[in-house]
């Protein structure tokens, strides 16, 4: 049916108590008549974003410092048996709470790799300190890091497995990511087997993987910000591997970080 020229204008309709909603003559519908603001008539769907910074930047930051303290202790580069007692309370608020922090906002961000990885190893992360904070609350138990411990190991099997996984997924990505988990299961495979068959040599292995996990970690957290700093330069290498993606998700979205539309670079 054509508009009708004659017809009433809506602005001279009392058919809404707000003024400011009522539709010109101008705005017509799917069906080419005026859009009037009817009563119970269905609304357009509104989104509203909110931009959040990456969350894998504050995840990887707290799971390499988390990770370097203990991969250095497993090292035997600095302590003794009562040491995880001091480092607890660090390991608890950055590297549990952290980090867990950052999985819940991942999912915000559809990313799905960081929310698995970081609630995950942040649970770990606040375990291992609560078992030492009920522990220490009476006379502190040495914890010998070389010592047959199958509870240790056994919690390093689907913390291996699962980011075995991601670490497949992380290829996708880029290169650091990928490195940076592919290290950290390799050394929690290594523990699995350390503390079972009890042989110190294996668990220093661990240890050694693991630095090299948080040192690659932190590097991923500095593409982070100076990605943020520079956003039209490239500051550091960011070894991204897009050799196998489509032709469609080879470039980064430019809406990433916000909930809802994309994962965080």
């Amino acid at each position: 049916m054509p508009y009708d020229q004659t017809a009433v204008p809506p602005a001279t309709l009392q058919h809404s108590n707000q003024p400011h909603q009522i539709m010109s003559t101008n705005t017509l519908d799917h069906t080419g008549q005026p859009a009037y603001d009817l009563p119970g008539k269905a609304t357009a769907p509104r989104i509203f974003l909110k931009p959040i910074a990456p969350p894998s930047a504050l995840g990887l930051a707290a799971y390499a410092s988390s990770t370097f303290v203990t991969a250095t202790w497993l090292a035997a580069w600095y302590g003794n048996e009562t040491t995880p007692y001091v480092l607890w309370p660090f390991i608890l608020t950055f590297g549990g709470f952290g980090q867990f922090a950052a999985g819940m906002w991942a999912f915000n961000a559809r990313d799905t790799l960081g929310s698995v990885f970081h609630t995950m190893w942040g649970s770990f992360w606040i375990a291992i300190s609560l078992f030492l904070a009920v522990t220490s609350t009476g006379n502190n138990i040495p914890v010998d890091r070389y010592a047959y411990n199958d509870a240790w190991a056994i919690w390093m099997v689907p913390l291996a497995a699962i980011t075995f996984i991601l670490t497949a997924a992380a290829v996708f990505r880029d290169l650091v990511w990928a490195a940076t988990l592919f290290t950290l299961a390799s050394g929690s495979l290594l523990g699995v087997l350390g503390w079972f068959i009890h042989e110190p040599a294996v668990i220093k292995l661990t240890g050694y993987f693991w630095l090299v996990s948080s040192i690659l970690a932190a590097y991923r957290v500095a593409l982070y910000v100076m990605h943020e700093a520079a956003p039209d330069r490239d500051l550091l290498p960011r070894f991204e591997n897009s050799r196998h993606r489509t032709h469609i998700a080879k470039g980064y979205h430019l809406g990433y970080n916000e909930p809802g539309v994309v994962a965080a670079y």
